[in-house]
């Protein structure tokens, strides 16, 4: 009983420490439940390897991101990793 009573600290300790840590990752693991916003980009020509920066959207699905937040407005892009304009993104909510 006596080295249950001085096991039973420091497994509380342990159990607390690994909530902790683990709560941690959770919010800062940057998955689905993370908003990613960055700057869209203004298509200058087809192929999309000119962009003009433009406002904020986000890649959480939506309506489409336009410079004016309108339907019929221009649509813009993210850049991927060859640097072209080329991936949808949404209006941020």
């Amino acid at each position: 009983m006596k080295t249950f009573k001085q096991i039973l600290p420091a497994f509380a300790i342990m159990l607390a420490l690994g909530g902790a840590f683990g709560t941690y990752a959770m919010n800062n693991s940057g998955g689905k439940g993370a908003l990613t916003n960055f700057r869209g980009h203004i298509k200058n020509n087809p192929l999309g390897t000119s962009c003009t920066e433009s406002i904020m959207c986000t890649d959480v699905n939506g309506p489409l991101c336009t410079v004016n937040g309108q339907p019929t407005g221009t649509q813009l892009w993210k850049k991927n990793d060859q640097n072209r304009c080329v991936d949808e993104i949404y209006k941020i909510q």
